[in-house]
C-alpha cells in the first residue's frame, strides 16, 4: 500500500501505472516526502518533475525544502530525491533560473551528506515503476 501525498502534482503518469499494475495507493497529507509504503514511513520519495522544479528549490525555496529534511532527520528516516530529468545536474543550466547547474550539485551534495538523502535520476515514464522499486527495498 502506497501512500500518495495530497500535495503532490503533475503526478497523473505515476498514478495510471499505479492503477494499470494494480498497486493499492491511497492519497493523504504526508509529513515528509511524496511517496511511502504505508508500512514503512521513515523511506520517503521525494519526487521532482525537472531540474528547474528542484532549481527552485535549491534556490527561492531553499528553506522550504531544508525544513523538509529537519522533519526527515526528525524521525530518522530516509529520502531518495526522485528526478524526472536524466540531464547531469552539474551540467544543467536553464534561462529560466539563475542557479547554475554546479551551485545545484554543490548544494545537493551538502545535503546529501548532512541528511540521510540520497539522488535518483530517472526518465520520467519510468517513474512508476521506480517508485516501487524503491519502496520495496529492504
Amino acid at each position: 500500500m502506497i501512500q500518495v501525498d495530497t500535495r503532490e502534482q503533475n503526478n497523473s503518469h505515476i498514478i495510471s501505472y499505479f492503477i494499470r499494475n494494480r498497486v493499492d495507493y491511497f492519497k493523504s497529507k504526508m509529513y515528509v516526502g511524496d511517496y511511502c509504503m504505508f508500512n514503512n514511513p521513515s523511506l520517503v520519495i521525494e519526487r521532482k518533475g525537472s531540474l528547474l522544479e528542484l532549481a527552485g528549490n535549491v534556490g527561492a525555496g531553499h528553506d522550504t525544502f531544508k525544513a523538509e529534511l529537519e522533519r526527515l532527520d526528525k524521525i530518522n528516516g530516509r529520502m531518495v530525491l526522485l528526478i524526472e530529468d536524466t540531464t547531469p545536474i552539474e551540467e544543467w543550466s536553464s534561462p529560466r533560473s539563475q542557479m547554475s547547474g554546479k551551485t545545484m550539485k554543490k548544494i545537493l551534495d551538502a545535503w546529501c551528506s548532512k541528511h540521510c538523502m540520497t539522488i535518483v535520476q530517472i526518465n520520467k515514464h519510468d517513474a512508476g515503476q521506480k517508485i516501487i522499486q524503491i519502496l520495496e527495498e529492504k
